[in-house]
């Protein structure tokens, strides 16, 4: 069995390399550490859009309750129909759970070269479409409809490449990181501000 090295046997190569794997990782841990900050500012706004989105869609149905007696929402066309958007908001709120657990299983596996977390934090950099306020309870509702369907087709296109980069596997050895990194920065680019290109054609 090989011996440890020790301060008197260690080489300055490998002291240099153990300096450098040392601070890597402690660059990975606060990286780690933001990526949680920015997926809980995440969803303290989906929360206040979700709340916002509700407090509409109520406001709707009892004034629809009112003009014609029914207690169900608004009729197609009118205003998107309030199950419906429901079921959106339960799935975009799906997609933050599915990449709030993805964050925590590469924060569970951090490593030396495992610098996944730095992409996805990356993502949530980019600041979320804010609703104007809407003259009329029906463009209200139609905003906040979409906001929630834009939030789930965002984090699924995350997560689809995520899945890809994931079969691809690490990058080979002698592979520049730099450029290897560059590489997932604009295919994760490019399934933010191009989502009709998509990730199949990445």
């Amino acid at each position: 069995m090989t011996d440890q090295p020790t301060l008197d046997t260690i080489t300055p190569a490998e002291f240099t390399g153990l300096q450098l794997k040392a601070a890597r990782m402690e660059h990975a841990v606060a990286e780690y550490a933001k990526l949680r900050v920015q997926l809980e500012d995440a969803e303290r706004e989906r929360d206040e859009h979700k709340e916002s989105y509700l407090k509409a869609c109520t406001t709707i149905a009892a004034m629809h309750e009112a003009a014609v007696g029914e207690v169900r929402g608004p009729n197609r066309g009118v205003v998107e129909d309030v199950e419906d958007v429901r079921l959106r908001a339960e799935q975009a709120e799906a997609a933050i759970a599915r990449v709030h657990a993805l964050a925590d299983r590469w924060g569970n596996a951090l490593g030396i070269d495992k610098t996944y977390a730095r992409t996805l934090r990356a993502t949530l950099d980019e600041p979320s479409p804010a609703a104007t306020e809407a003259t009329e309870l029906e463009k209200t509702t139609r905003v906040f409809a979409a906001l929630h369907q834009s939030a789930e087709q965002d984090v699924s296109r995350v997560i689809a490449l995520y899945e890809q980069w994931v079969k691809a596997g690490p990058p080979p050895l002698g592979t520049s990181i730099n450029r290897w990194w560059d590489s997932r920065l604009a295919e994760l680019h490019a399934a933010l501000l191009n989502p009709t290109k998509g990730t199949d054609h990445a």
